[in-house]
Order: structure tokens, then C-alpha cells, then sequence
């Protein structure tokens, strides 16, 4: 199987390559990423950009089935509510686009916990509408994870964000399983569900899936 994986530096994305390459099942995994990617594998192809034109060049060459994003930003790191929707909303949106138009049997999203093209928090919105964006393209198969808090070690450093996590892994051993997991998502756990969910293959006669997993499902 042929996959294509967009923000294969990040967190998650670093997470996904892993649990990719550990599947055995990736004749090839293109990774999109802007930064270099601290792996390497005979099979991994990697490129700097995330391009319209790009993607259509590769999906007509190798026909990539599988197509998983793991793109997002934080709106204090892209500088303006502007540019947080354009990695966030437009483009995820146009990465599902060139799923749909190479024929992609499956279309992995990570979004948030909370999303909603209704919330009256910007990111949890932004995240919402761009959701609603993708199920109107009506890929076979789409799969939007809705992780709670993180826990992971990230390269950038945020400080509250670290003391959070810390707290959380403090005090989940004390609460209820469900409640965890709400509160705390392990980016391991993430990627583990996303790859082995993703990898299915999808009917070809069945109606269009689309599919949020929430926090409570994403789990060890």
C-alpha cells in the first residue's frame, strides 16, 4: 500500500511515521514536511512542501490509496488568526481535495477534541468548519480523530502546556479510565489507531464513511 502523510515533522505526524514504517504493510510513504525528518527508511520519500501540483505529479505516478494529515499550527505560532485558518481550514481542505481527486480509498484527519463549526472558541471553530468542509467531498472512507490534550515530547518548547501535561500524567493513575482520557490523549495511542484504522481496506460498494472518533475511543 501507498500512502501520503502531510506534517510528518510534527508531533503526531513523527508518531504516524513511526507506527507506519513498523507496519510492514507501506510498499512506499511519501511525507510531506518542511522540516527534516529524524528517520529514514528505504521506502520513505520525503518533500518540503505541501504544492497542489506536487501531489497531483506524485499521485499520478504511484496511485497513493491511503492519505493521512496531520497538519496543524497554534494561532500564537502562525502570528494572526489569518494564517492559523490557512494551515488549519485551507490547508487540510485542499489536501483532502488531491485525496479525492487521486482516488484515495481513505482519508485520515487529526482534529481536536471540541470542534465545532458552532463553538464560540476560534480554534475549536475553525477546526469545526473545516471538518464539515471535508465530509462534503464524500471521500469512500474519512476519519476525523478528535484527541484531547497531547501527551508527548514536542520539539518546540511550550511551557504551560508542558506543566499541563505533566499534571495530567500526575493525576490520571487517581481518576476514572474515561475521564483520562478526555483530559489526556497519548500521541503513541493516536498514531497506533490512526495507521492500523487507516491501513483497513475500505469497501468499494459501500456509502461514503465519515467518521469522528472521540478522545474516550483513543486509547492504549
Amino acid at each position: 500500500m501507498i500512502v501520503v502523510i502531510a506534517g510528518a515533522s510534527g508531533l503526531t505526524g513523527q508518531a504516524c511515521l513511526q507506527e507506519l514504517i513498523a507496519s510492514g504493510k507501506t510498499q512506499e510513504i511519501i511525507a510531506i514536511s518542511r522540516h527534516p525528518l529524524p528517520v529514514y527508511h528505504p521506502n520513505l520519500r520525503t518533500f518540503p512542501r505541501l504544492d497542489a501540483q506536487l501531489l497531483k505529479e506524485i499521485t499520478r505516478r504511484v496511485e497513493p490509496k491511503v492519505f493521512i494529515c496531520c497538519l496543524g499550527t497554534t494561532r500564537k505560532k502562525a502570528g494572526s488568526q489569518e494564517a492559523f485558518r490557512e494551515v488549519d481550514h485551507w490547508m487540510v481542505v485542499d489536501f483532502a481535495k488531491q485525496a479525492k481527486a487521486a482516488g484515495a480509498q481513505c482519508l485520515s484527519i487529526v482534529s481536536a477534541a471540541g470542534a465545532s463549526p458552532n463553538s464560540v472558541f476560534f480554534y475549536n471553530r475553525v477546526k469545526g468548519e473545516m471538518e464539515l468542509a471535508v465530509q462534503h467531498l464524500k471521500l469512500p472512507k474519512t476519519l476525523i480523530y478528535h484527541p484531547s490534550l497531547l501527551l508527548g515530547d514536542r520539539a518546540e518548547a511550550r511551557p504551560f502546556e508542558k506543566q499541563l501535561i505533566r499534571w495530567v500524567q500526575a493525576v490520571s493513575p487517581w481518576i476514572p479510565t474515561g475521564l483520562a482520557q478526555k483530559i489526556g490523549t497519548p500521541v503513541q495511542a493516536l498514531a497506533r489507531l490512526m495507521i492500523r484504522s487507516s491501513l483497513q481496506e475500505a469497501s468499494s460498494n459501500q456509502a461514503p464513511v465519515f467518521q469522528v472518533i472521540p478522545p474516550e475511543e483513543i486509547h492504549e
